[in-house]
């Protein structure tokens, strides 16, 4: 299987639209930390693999970085943007404990 650069531009256009419809001035972030597995680690399976410790702060204080121009866009942004897009998700329909963004 593939997913082509046209289809993920296409998804994430749907994705702007809809945040835009439903939450146009912010998402607030209320939570920092969250736990994940290092994308090294992530398709290996058949090992035992150790969670990582990641800060939604930090990751957005990176991210503006980028935003101004004072840092380059690199892949580790794609990870530090999927982090912010998996916590939009988990408080938008929770699946735990957290509340509905408003």
């Amino acid at each position: 299987m593939e997913i082509t650069v046209k289809e993920i531009k296409i998804l994430f256009d749907l994705l702007i639209q809809k945040l835009q419809d439903e939450h146009p001035d912010a998402i607030p972030l209320i939570e920092d930390y969250y736990v994940k597995i290092l994308s090294s680690e992530q398709y290996q399976l058949e090992s035992t693999v150790e969670p990582a410790i990641g800060s939604l702060y930090d990751d957005l204080r990176a991210l503006k970085k980028v935003l101004s121009g004072e840092s380059p866009f690199t892949y580790l942004d794609m990870d530090r943007i999927s982090s912010i897009l998996i916590y939009i998700s988990e408080h938008i329909t929770p699946t735990s404990k957290f509340s509905k963004v408003t």
